[in-house]
């Protein structure tokens, strides 16, 4: 008879544990779809005249970001045969979910539920006023439960911001027609408080059936306690198991629901939270959370539980909810368009990356066949330049990297007009947010180089420039950058020999001593490395100031002929001149006789040759021609002009620094002569003369400025006698 119990016993707590197995099998799994500020990719599609057009992917800036509220300007194509006789329709239908189109609605599929939108009336509808669709999207966590649509009259202030929104839009010759989308976002509850207790309360009556029957078998008080205990067993493993699987909801919806209370046994009580509202403007409506005696429990029993509520270890923080850029932020260069939103972006660097596109695209030429060009954007900022390798320079790849993690939805942004993936399957391009001495120096341990590193840093920031040269390939270009005025004037010199190892001294033409001190510090890391640099163009803009140097890094030690070492320069007759280091102990002017003065200054040691190469600039400008960037179109830049001064300076016999017209007419007493008259009346004496893309009062020439005087001089005075 013991033996029956025992067996008994054995095979009911044997059904038991296949029936936990069986409930704990069909629990519903926790997956991760979005995490706030990432896009949602969106595709669209009209219809006009009983004809619909084919489906459309979206671009990223006009596709909703997962739980950010933001406006948009959609563009709208003019449909073949559109004569404004009949109504024209539009659905957008969210991606990459199956799409299946119905007489007049659109279904797309998220997961395994589906929800319906009805087609829109864009134009030609039952109403006067500028249509605004508006789309609301409920979601909760990282899922995205629904999403509906409907088109309203624009909102009268929009109309009294832009007054020329309604003639554009009803004018049947203006296209295409731009239609503002406004995405709002409702966060849901997470935590489903009655189907949970319908489960628990369901597995407490399943347990009390196998305990009653258990306890007809069995028929003794052991029996009896024992099936009891099972059963709570069973319903403890079941609530341990729920909790478990949803601790990070549970601890959210606690956090966001449940108020602390001193009362006794805790009070749950109803908060009411706003729903997020659009940049720049506020929604007052309030969405009451759901409150109940069930939640208390559900709070009451977190507190008690010794699980932990924390996020899971492995699973890496959601980041704060960050606003995307406001819809006036889109910008356009070179007819590729972007948004900068909040990020750091100076639109008069526009000439900077013009000329580190070109310069991309003729390194791209001169690789071998079936060789991509790789390019890694150290510090992206909004992305821009990465887009413009993409599109503009034809790149393979582009890894861009910006620290800041808030920048990311904006750049995925801008990046997403690009394919993620080349038909061959291989990335195009890629984002992170790491520190970029980090990223370079992971790249060179993994042994993954590239053809191009553009590292465009704030202030005088040179530590990266030691890791960029590393992970560069043989014959590779590397594009810094230095916005340090202070130091290139000469006003922080302990500051440039920190960063450049240059001690610099203020000089008249302190903004290409910059450009020489930037060159100069990339020399010397190149050097101790084992290669040699050598700058391909050089480029001063006054706004920050900011200096850029195009370099290209190959193997090869340092020639002890090589043009880095010094300049002086004389403020007693306005001088200049190089020395070498073998020249230290001799430097002086000849104003002074050789002797010791301290109106005689030296920086250095500094790049001293030529700050362009010729023949690639001249290849730059023939790329640029062909481009049709040359010339001035609109707002953008002659490029022309500028390359063509470029050319002028780099000529390989013209010394370091420049000759302004100020300082002739003030050393010679008398008013400066045209600046072409005195560039061609020095080329006719025999010296080298153009002009500086620095300064635009200035001269570059071999010719001393002693001479310079002598000749301004004579041609005021053949001035005065012509008239």
């Amino acid at each position: 008879m013991a033996r029956d119990r025992i067996a008994s016993s054995s095979h009911g707590f044997g059904l038991r544990v296949s029936f936990i197995s069986f409930w704990i099998c069909f629990l519903p799994s926790i997956s991760l779809a979005y995490r706030p500020g990432e896009i949602v990719p969106m595709s669209k599609a009209g219809q006009y005249h009983a004809s619909r057009t084919p489906w459309h992917d979206l671009i990223g800036r006009h596709c909703p970001i997962f739980a950010v509220n933001v406006e948009v300007l959609i563009p709208i194509s003019k449909p073949t045969g559109f004569t404004g006789a009949d109504p024209y329709k539009m659905v957008c239908g969210l991606s990459p979910f199956q799409i299946s189109k119905f007489p007049d609605t659109i279904s797309f599929q998220v997961g395994h539920e589906k929800f319906y939108v009805p087609w829109l009336y864009v134009i030609n509808r039952k109403s006067s006023e500028v249509p605004l669709i508006d789309f609301h999207l409920r979601y909760s966590g990282n899922d995205l439960h629904g999403v509906t649509a409907k088109v309203i009259d624009m909102p009268h202030h929009y109309i009294e911001a832009h007054p020329d929104i309604r003639k554009h839009f009803w004018d049947p010759e203006n296209w295409p027609k731009y239609v503002l989308v406004r995405y709002t976002w409702e966060e849901q509850s997470e935590i489903d408080v009655a189907g949970g207790f319908y489960v628990l309360f369901g597995s407490g009556s399943v347990s009390s059936s196998i305990a009653m029957a258990c306890t007809i078998v069995v028929g003794s008080l052991s029996g009896i306690i024992m099936a009891h205990s099972l059963g709570l067993a069973v319903s403890f493993i079941l609530a341990i198991y729920v909790l478990q699987s949803s601790k990070e909801k549970l601890t959210r919806f606690v956090r966001e629901n449940v108020a602390e209370t001193s009362m006794p046994g805790g009070v749950a009580k109803v908060f009411t939270t706003k729903t997020p509202s659009p940049i720049g403007r506020s929604i007052s409506p309030l969405q009451p959370r759901v409150s109940s005696p069930a939640m208390a429990a559900i709070a009451a029993f977190s507190v008690c539980s010794p699980l932990p509520l924390s996020p899971r270890p492995g699973r890496p923080p959601i980041p704060p909810r960050r606003p995307t850029a406001p819809a006036n932020t889109l910008e356009a260069e070179r007819g590729v368009e972007f948004e900068t939103g909040d990020s750091f972006f100076r639109r008069e660097s526009a000439v900077g990356r013009d000329l580190g596109v070109l310069s991309a695209a003729l390194h791209r030429r001169s690789l071998p066949p079936g060789g991509g060009l790789r390019v890694l954007d150290a510090m992206c900022g909004c992305g821009v330049r990465s887009l413009r390798y993409l599109a503009q320079a034809g790149a393979a790849f582009v890894w861009a990297n910006d620290a800041s993690e808030g920048c990311r939805p904006l750049i995925l942004s801008n990046l997403s007009g690009h394919p993620r993936f080349s038909p061959q399957g291989d990335r195009s391009w890629v984002v992170t947010h790491l520190d970029a001495n980090r990223v370079l120096a992971e790249n060179y341990l993994r042994k993954e180089f590239f053809d191009l590193v553009d590292v465009d840093s704030f202030g005088s920031d040179s530590s990266f420039m030691r890791l960029a040269i590393s992970t560069i390939r043989k014959g590779g270009l590397l594009y810094v950058t230095s916005t340090d005025g202070y130091s290139s004037g000469g006003h922080r010199p302990h500051c440039s020999l920190a960063s450049y190892g240059a001690y610099v001294r203020p000089m008249p033409f302190s903004n290409e001593v910059g450009l020489r001190m930037l060159i100069g510090g990339a020399l010397r890391e190149a050097a101790a490395l084992g290669y040699r640099i050598s700058p391909l163009f050089s480029f001063y803009s006054y706004h920050g100031p900011v200096f850029r140097v195009m370099l290209q890094v190959d193997r090869g030690q340092l020639h002890e002929k090589s043009r880095y070492g010094f300049i002086s320069y004389c403020h007693g007759c306005g001088n200049s001149q190089t020395f070498s280091w073998e020249e230290l102990g001799q430097i002086s002017c000849a104003c002074r006789k050789g002797e010791i003065s301290k109106s005689v200054v030296v920086s250095g040691p500094l790049w001293t040759g030529p700050l362009h190469d010729v023949t690639y600039v001249t290849d730059m400008l023939q790329l640029a021609t062909e481009w049709g960037w040359a010339c001035t179109n609109g707002n953008e830049v002659d490029l022309e002009k500028l390359l063509n001064q470029m050319i002028g300076e780099g000529d390989p016999r013209l010394p370091p620094g420049y000759i302004k017209l100020d300082e002739i007419a003030s050393r010679g007493k008398m008013n400066s002569p045209p600046l072409s008259t005195l560039i061609n009346t020095l080329q006719k004496e025999g010296y080298v003369a153009s002009r500086s893309h620095i300064a635009p009062n200035a001269i570059k020439t071999n010719c001393p400025i002693a001479e310079c005087i002598q000749f301004a001089r004579r041609i005021r005075c053949s001035t005065s006698n012509r008239r």
